[in-house]
């Protein structure tokens, strides 16, 4: 029986990146190396890829992944046909994937770029296609659709980071008429509840929005609706 081959993506450029290598340690411990071969590579907080050879996952979450023996920049190629390429010395070598396995979490992992390279490049890859990823990855138009579809959901309003510096407390008054404390206040782009606050009063609003807006040019702020989670 064949042995397919599978490249585990983890790390990535983005705020959940210890998230992401929480995760891969978990999928590359209880994958079957019997039945598949297996590939990590790891990208970077600077944007470089890296295989990993190791067979130490701990090595993950302990960010000494990329500094491990047989450590080697990696790319997985647009070109279809050339899979992954390795980069060792002076010298390039491709390997086959039969499937990618994005265990990315967040910007450029979750918001439809990676599966874009994925689908440009040929390769199958576990999750949602390019347009589902964009959608799901931004609340604000995962509200959009929601609200076309006529499901009912939480009422909701659109920030802007940019506006924040300029109208402030004219914003701040537009959010208390409309919604009763408290609030939640989310970046549109994140996951793994980084930088989600519930605002109590006005001060707690106002310094929720800074620190969505860290994190992401659209925030979202939505009406708190009591139930269980």
């Amino acid at each position: 029986m064949k042995k397919y081959s599978v490249c585990i993506l983890f790390g990535g450029v983005s705020p959940e990146h210890e998230v992401s290598l929480r995760s891969a340690e978990s999928v590359l411990n209880n994958i079957d190396q019997e039945k598949y071969d297996v590939y990590p590579v790891g990208i970077t907080r600077e944007g470089q890829w890296i295989y990993f050879p190791g067979k130490d996952y701990s090595k993950l979450p302990a960010k000494t992944w990329s500094t491990c023996p047989g450590a080697c920049p990696a790319v997985i190629s647009p070109a279809r046909g050339q899979g992954l390429l390795c980069f060792e010395g002076n010298t390039v070598t491709a390997r086959p994937i039969d499937v990618v396995f994005p265990v990315l979490h967040g910007e450029n992992g979750e918001d439809g770029a990676m599966q874009g390279l994925l689908q440009m490049a040929g390769i199958p890859y576990v999750g949602s296609h390019v347009s589902a990823s964009a959608v799901a990855m931004d609340k604000t138009l995962t509200k959009l659709v929601i609200d076309k579809e006529g499901i009912p959901q939480a009422a909701w309003e659109l920030v802007r980071a940019r506006d924040l510096a300029r109208n402030g407390e004219r914003i701040l008054d537009a959010l208390e008429a409309r919604f009763a404390y408290p609030m939640f206040v989310k970046p549109a782009g994140t996951g793994s509840s980084v930088g989600v606050s519930k605002a109590a009063d006005r001060q707690a609003l106002r310094q929720a929005l800074a620190a969505a807006a860290k994190f992401d040019e659209k925030v979202l702020v939505e009406e708190f609706i009591r139930g269980k989670e």
